[in-house]
């Protein structure tokens, strides 16, 4: 299975998406409320959209064809805020992608 496929010296996507999980816990507690920007290379930007967009492992490949994909110096805002009423979600619920 892909999802656990470690490269010689690298981590899996599912390894990444651990890591990830645990940074979102931590800013979850220690940033609620704020405006946090991230930036980061393309494996962890694959598991911040499978953790925050709740991408299941059996579809998580998908990150990888031209509709879907990562591309570098993409920008993926998400919010709790509803763009069109200004609701704001108890989770983050909106996302856009921007690329440059």
């Amino acid at each position: 299975d892909a999802y656990y496929f470690q490269p010689p010296g690298g981590e899996s996507i599912a390894n990444v998406c651990l890591r990830v999980e645990r940074w979102l816990s931590d800013l979850k507690r220690t940033s609620s409320g704020m405006r946090v920007i991230c930036v980061c290379h393309g494996n962890i930007l694959k598991a911040l959209r499978i953790r925050i967009e709740k991408i299941k492992q059996s579809d998580w490949i998908m990150l990888g064809n031209p509709v879907n994909a990562t591309h570098n110096c993409q920008v993926i805002q998400y919010s709790r805020r509803d763009p069109s009423s200004g609701k704001v979600s108890s989770s983050l619920k909106w996302m856009r992608s921007i690329c440059p």
